[in-house]
């Protein structure tokens, strides 16, 4: 048998000194706590319950230097992980501006006031025009609010417009890109080209048809009506209210409608324009063709159907109407130059100062509405009659 060892007294205490500060709560502490993680590490990944134990953690108080010496993680991880839990909060109590409302479900007025809360963690002067611009007009996406900012004279990029709609409720759109080979064109001067089309859309189970005419050069619209159907009617008021109002147009592209076009022969639109007025008609082969103002048909969708819900043809209509007006003197518009609205093409030098916004030309009481209606129109006709001398001089 080996002999046991012999220590000195001296040995003996100090193994003894040794041994007492290694007590039963710390081996119990050692044992229970993580690792440390070694700065620079990469790689480790966490599981769900260990993120909400580390975020709850961070909740009651504990720092970033603290959390990194019991769990390892680093501050970049941490910051990463408080911004998406507040993002998946945003989206859990305020749906997206974009999305449609349920069918019966309206918010609340204090719905309202919390989906207007201001959840970005700055507060710059550009992050409180874009929420601003953007709660002013929720369907519009983060490029046109940029564009809209730009033309009020304030420099933001797309990316940063785009990250703080989204820490407010934003989600953009699934949009599948298709590799096709685009011909464009566009006209040389207003009312050398006039795109006319119908939308069809529902107001309460009830079929709407809305028409649109729009000049080509500036993609201004010069008219528009809401009908119960796809008549004639409607088209000949329409072409003789934008004829009427800023002149005689020199081409007028349609589809193939009943409406717009007869195949035995010409129908009453078709002579009213040619014979009367002599303006030239061309048929779009596809609706691509005619892209311009099928353009306008989506946004109109994006940006007024799908925003609200109204209870009449009159609100709808009345909420058309100043979509319309908002499209064609604030609204930057992404085929003109940058910061131009297609008022700036049709009617030039309507806006010497273009931090200077239209008046409203459309009001409450129906009486005024007429009444306005006849000045903005003899107003815009004596401006472009004025810039044409200009030009002749």
């Amino acid at each position: 048998m080996s002999e046991v060892p012999k220590f000195s007294p001296e040995q003996i205490q100090l193994i003894q000194s040794v041994l007492g500060k290694l007590s039963p709560k710390s081996e119990q502490s050692a044992e229970s706590s993580p690792p440390a993680r070694k700065r620079g590490a990469k790689g480790r990944r966490y599981s769900r319950s260990e993120r909400a134990a580390i975020l709850s953690a961070h909740e009651t108080g504990k720092t970033e230097s603290e959390l990194f010496e019991i769990y390892g993680v680093c501050r970049e991880t941490l910051n990463r992980w408080i911004r998406r839990a507040k993002m998946e909060s945003v989206k859990r109590v305020s749906p997206s501006p974009t999305c449609e409302t349920p069918t019966g479900a309206t918010p609340s007025h204090e719905e309202k006031e919390e989906n207007t809360t201001d959840r970005h963690k700055g507060n710059h002067r550009h992050w409180r025009e874009v929420l601003k611009t953007w709660r002013a007009r929720p369907g519009i996406g983060p490029a046109q609010v940029r564009n809209q900012l730009f033309r009020a004279g304030i420099k933001i990029s797309i990316s940063t417009t785009r990250k703080i709609m989204e820490e407010n409720g934003y989600t953009p759109p699934k949009t599948t890109i298709k590799e096709v080979e685009l011909q464009r064109y566009e006209a040389i001067r207003p009312l050398e080209l006039v795109h006319m089309d119908f939308k069809h859309f529902y107001i309460n189970k009830h079929k709407v048809y809305l028409l649109l005419l729009q000049d080509d050069f500036s993609r201004f619209l010069c008219a528009h009506r809401m009908t119960d159907s796809e008549n004639m009617q409607a088209v000949i008021d329409a072409f003789e209210e934008c004829v009427n109002r800023y002149g005689k147009m020199q081409t007028v592209m349609t589809d193939a409608g009943s409406a717009f076009y007869s195949w035995n022969g010409f129908n009453q639109f078709q002579k009213l324009m040619t014979d009367e007025y002599g303006v030239d008609q061309i048929k779009a082969s596809t609706p691509r063709s005619n892209g311009k103002v099928e353009n306008v048909n989506k946004q109109i969708e994006k940006e007024v159907l799908n925003v609200d819900r109204y209870a009449s043809l009159e609100e709808a209509a009345e909420a058309i109407r100043e979509w319309i007006r908002f499209y064609n003197f604030e609204r930057t518009h992404m085929g003109l130059p940058e910061g131009m609205v297609p008022a700036d093409r049709f009617l030039f030098g309507w806006n010497s100062s273009p931090s200077q916004k239209p008046e409203l030309p459309f009001r409450k009481n129906p009486v005024e509405n007429q009444e306005v209606t006849k000045q903005d129109a003899w107003s815009e006709v004596l401006s472009m009659a004025l810039t044409q001398l200009k030009r002749e001089a």
